[in-house]
């Protein structure tokens, strides 16, 4: 149990790895800034040169730190809901054929988890597909990060969208769904759709049993 809610957790950790690197540059700037004020602070020039560098690598470092922004409490997902995996704005809902077509729009500033809609949920190259309803999600533009290891349990953390994301939803026109176009999302808990029945989910055991473990 212990190693797979550390599997589950590891999404956490990438994400926060990644803000750290992003804000090293803003943390040296300061640093010189420090620097220059303290050594050459005598020089009226250098001196306002330090302040304004400090200012922009203050600035620097919370503007980055928005736009790492993920969403930490979820409330349990329910094996009948479907959730949007990204958060943004429906741009648009269309009906093509046999299907539904929702186009959504991250904005630069919106959280960046990318979290499974569910569990019976697989990835084929780069989208996210459940086969049951015939659902496809698509990330047309943006900058997208999958994390391959990561399990696909209902809101599990799967990659992250930074910056500008747009993404399209493509399921059975004869799924129900309650959507309007404008209407905000949070991955993970906001709905897409529901399933008329309960799915059976395969749960795989990786713990070992304590008599193999010698």
């Amino acid at each position: 149990m212990k190693r797979n809610q550390n599997r589950e957790s590891s999404g956490y950790h990438i994400i926060g790895y990644s803000l750290l690197k992003a804000r090293a540059i803003p943390l040296l700037l300061l640093f010189s800034a420090v620097m220059i004020t303290s050594i050459w602070g005598y020089n009226r020039n250098m001196l306002y040169f330090g302040y304004m560098l400090t200012a922009i690598s203050i600035c620097a470092y919370f503007i980055i730190g928005l736009r790492y922004r993920f969403e930490k409490n979820l409330r349990k997902p329910s094996e009948h809901i479907v959730y949007f995996p990204l958060a943004g704005k429906i741009s648009s809902i269309k009906e093509v054929g046999a299907k539904t077509i929702i186009s959504v729009q991250k904005s630069t500033l919106d959280f960046i988890d990318i979290r499974s809609p569910h569990a019976l949920c697989r990835r084929e190259t780069g989208d996210l597909i459940i086969d049951e309803i015939e659902l496809k999600i698509t990330f047309t533009e943006g900058k997208i990060k999958t994390f391959e290891e990561e399990s696909f349990k209902a809101g599990n953390i799967i990659g992250m969208a930074q910056g500008k994301v747009y993404y399209t939803v493509e399921l059975s026109a004869e799924q129900d769904i309650n959507l309007s176009v404008g209407q905000e999302l949070k991955a993970g808990s906001s709905v897409l759709t529901m399933l008329e029945y309960a799915p059976i989910i395969e749960v795989i055991d990786t713990t070992i049993p304590a008599d193999e473990e010698g």
